[in-house]
C-alpha cells in the first residue's frame, strides 16, 4: 500500500483540499511515515505502480485526515476472474482488429505500385516484342515504331534503344515478382505475438514496397 496526497496540517477541508492540491504520491509504507514532519506537500518520482491493467486495477482509498495531514492510501487489487476472461476476450479482438488494418495498408501500398505499373502495359508489351524482334534479328531492317519512337526520344541509336527496352522489361518483371512475394509477407504480421510486432513488420514491408516502387 501506498500513500498518495500528502499534504500539511489539515486547516482546510476535505472539500478544499481536494480542490486545491494535485496527487502528490509520496514512496513509502502509510504506516512508516510520521505526517506531522511534513510543512509542504510532498511531491516525488513515485508514480502510481505499473499493473496488468487485464488482470489488475488500482484501488483508492478513502481520503481521510491522520495526524493533521489529508491523505489517501492505494493498493493494486487483482480482477475478478470474470472480468479477466472478459479483457482477454476484448484484447485479443483489438489485436486482431489491429493486424487486419496493418495487412490491410500492405494490400492497399501494393495495389498501389501495381496500378502505376500497369497504368501503360500495353504500350510495354508490344514495345518489348519489338525490341526482342529486333534483337533477335541482329539489329537488321526496321524495328518499327516501337522502338523508333522510344530512340528518337531519348536521343539514341536504335540498337541502344532496343537493348535499354528489353532491360527495362526485364527490371520490371523483377521487380513485379519481388512485389509479389514481399505481398505474402504480410502474414508475418498475423502472425506477430502482440501489436508492437505486427507494427515492425507492417512498416518494413511497408518501406521495401515503396523502394521497389520508387526503383521499377
Amino acid at each position: 500500500m501506498k500513500l498518495i496526497n500528502l499534504t500539511t496540517k489539515a486547516t482546510c477541508s476535505l472539500a478544499e483540499f481536494i480542490t486545491a492540491h494535485a496527487p502528490t504520491i509520496f514512496p513509502t509504507d502509510a504506516t512508516l511515515i510520521d505526517f506531522s514532519e511534513w510543512d509542504h506537500a510532498v511531491l516525488v518520482d513515485d508514480p502510481q505502480p505499473a499493473i496488468d491493467d487485464l488482470r489488475e486495477n488500482v484501488v483508492l482509498g478513502e481520503i481521510i485526515e491522520r495526524d493533521g495531514c489529508w491523505c489517501q492510501t492505494y493498493q493494486v487489487a487483482a480482477l475478478p476472474a470474470e472480468a479477466v476472461a472478459a479483457n482477454l476476450v476484448a484484447e485479443q479482438d483489438r489485436i486482431t482488429e489491429v493486424k487486419r488494418q496493418l495487412v490491410g495498408q500492405i494490400d492497399d501500398a501494393i495495389a498501389a505500385i501495381y496500378a502505376r505499373w500497369q497504368r501503360f502495359e500495353s504500350e510495354y508489351v508490344l514495345r518489348e516484342a519489338a525490341a526482342r524482334a529486333y534483337v533477335d534479328g541482329g539489329y537488321q531492317g526496321d524495328p518499327g515504331v516501337w522502338v523508333t519512337a522510344y530512340a528518337t526520344g531519348a536521343g539514341i541509336a536504335l540498337e541502344v534503344a532496343a537493348d535499354r527496352i528489353l532491360q527495362q522489361a526485364d527490371a520490371r518483371r523483377d521487380a513485379l515478382e519481388q512485389l509479389a512475394a514481399l505481398r505474402m509477407q504480410k502474414y508475418s504480421i498475423e502472425a506477430a505475438a502482440d501489436i508492437a510486432g505486427a507494427a515492425t513488420a507492417h512498416d518494413l514491408i511497408a518501406q521495401r514496397a515503396a523502394e521497389l516502387g520508387a526503383a521499377a
